[in-house]
């Protein structure tokens, strides 16, 4: 993910809204945590390939416990950039 954060900092976007990707990444990181001991098999597959598939085309999975959806929107913007 430092890569991506690092593209977005490349880009020039301003501070709050690399702060909200950064978030989202976070949100994102503990829903693949979440995912992967809730269902074993998961931590034989590589973290990469896994954020590809959780990813869908029209956003990030939905998060666990809900969030707002504002906060999904924000969530699947950040998908879809990554």
């Amino acid at each position: 993910m430092r890569p991506f954060l690092v593209d977005l900092i490349r880009q020039g976007l301003a501070d709050k809204t690399l702060d909200c990707h950064r978030d989202d990444l976070e949100m994102l990181d503990g829903e693949i945590s979440r995912r992967r001991n809730d269902e074993p098999d998961l931590t034989k597959q590589p973290v990469g390939d896994l954020l590809l598939g959780l990813i869908k085309d029209d956003g990030d999975p939905p998060i666990w416990p809900r969030v707002t959806a504002t906060t999904q929107r924000e969530l699947d913007a950040t998908g879809s950039k990554l």
